[in-house]
């Protein structure tokens, strides 16, 4: 029986490592704490988040059963439907920046 060595070529089946616009050397030795692009994302999640709240409240839900479905605040609720959610840190940083 003989047996076959298998190589595999990952670097190419991988992004290049170019950090971002806070740390633009390498993500792996990145000093900060928070990703960029974790926020990112998580802004996109609190985006569907809201569409989500506003959809469910134009149906006729009520702001108190919001709030328990989606495990969140009466406030947040609210101040969703109405738009009087502030931007996060990571959000006014971007927007900043543009």
């Amino acid at each position: 029986m003989t047996f076959v060595r298998l190589q595999r070529h990952v670097p190419d089946s991988f992004p290049p490592d170019v950090g971002c616009h806070w740390y633009p050397v390498s993500c792996l030795t990145c000093p900060f704490e928070d990703c960029i692009f974790d926020a990112q994302r998580g802004a996109e999640k609190r985006t569907e988040r809201s569409k989500r709240i506003k959809d469910l409240y134009s149906n006729g839900m009520t702001k108190l059963n919001i709030a328990k479905l989606e495990n969140i605040s009466y406030t947040t609720v609210n101040d969703t439907i109405h738009g009087r959610r502030k931007p996060t840190a990571s959000q006014a940083v971007t927007q900043a920046s543009q």
